[in-house]
């Protein structure tokens, strides 16, 4: 994700160097791999026709697509579209024809624009507990009720992956008793898929006599291995380091062995 435009509202924001590369110091934030993830991919891809969500650089994944966003969301019996905009759960704005501010379907009312100057308003009966006229204009004069939490559109966009949770929360509920950074270390399995993937390169050239002689050849390619990773840096270590020494258990750990990784 990037920053603003509005903090630079003169000279305008742009995420390329005058030489055409992208300037990474410009994006600010980054989004895990996650549920939310997927869906922003999603609705993406189903919205604008086009699969260019996020592009890779410097070995992470980067999007210009979202700005800003929150997932403190709910469904109301009407919700908003736009500044003014209301619109009845399960209709699409896209599809309302609005007359005179409102739109009715079947007697009921579907949409509605406040603010604006209404010609021939309809009946109290009409607008129902939500909405009212008052000065040749429709107005909000009560929230519209929540039908849905957060919690149940997870659960009724992704049953599948709620109940595996549910079954198994003893499990991962561990995982939040470290930072968001520990925790993307925990769930990532690049390192776990890389060793799977070279193990697959050296054992797929031929049959072996026996077990031992397998164990042999996975044995030199962990060495191999090994030497080729010695070194190298666990991603964002400080802040990995900084969350897991807050147990002191596991701080005495990294204190005895730090210098190995």
């Amino acid at each position: 994700m990037y920053k603003r435009q509005e903090l630079y509202p003169d000279t305008g924001y742009s995420l390329v160097d005058k030489d055409g590369k992208v300037n990474y110091r410009r994006y600010a934030n980054t989004l895990d791999y996650s549920l939310d993830q997927i869906k922003l991919r999603e609705v993406y891809e189903k919205v604008y026709r086009r699969t260019n969500f996020s592009f890779y650089g410097r070995k992470k994944e980067y999007t210009s697509r979202v700005i800003n966003v929150t997932f403190k969301y709910s469904v109301a019996e009407f919700n908003k579209a736009g500044r003014n905009r209301y619109i009845r759960f399960g209709y699409k704005d896209s599809d309302l024809n609005f007359n005179d501010c409102v739109a009715i379907k079947d007697g009921e009312l579907v949409g509605i624009i406040l603010g604006q100057p209404v010609e021939y308003p309809v009946s109290d009966e009409v607008l129902g507990k939500y909405f009212g006229f008052e000065g040749g204009v429709y107005t909000l004069i009560k929230t519209p009720n929540t039908l849905k939490s957060t919690a149940e559109l997870r659960r009724s966009q992704y049953p599948g992956a709620v109940d595996v949770w549910k079954r198994n929360f003893n499990h991962v509920e561990q995982l939040f008793d470290y930072g968001s950074a520990v925790r993307k270390v925990m769930y990532t399995t690049n390192a776990v898929e890389s060793i799977n993937s070279s193990f697959r390169k050296v054992t797929k050239k031929g049959a072996f006599p026996n077990e031992n002689a397998l164990l042999k050849l996975l044995y030199l390619r962990i060495t191999e291995l090994y030497k080729k990773w010695n070194g190298s840096k666990v991603q964002n270590w400080a802040m990995v380091r900084n969350q897991l020494a807050t147990n002191d258990k596991i701080k005495a750990r990294i204190e005895k062995y730090e210098h190995l990784i």
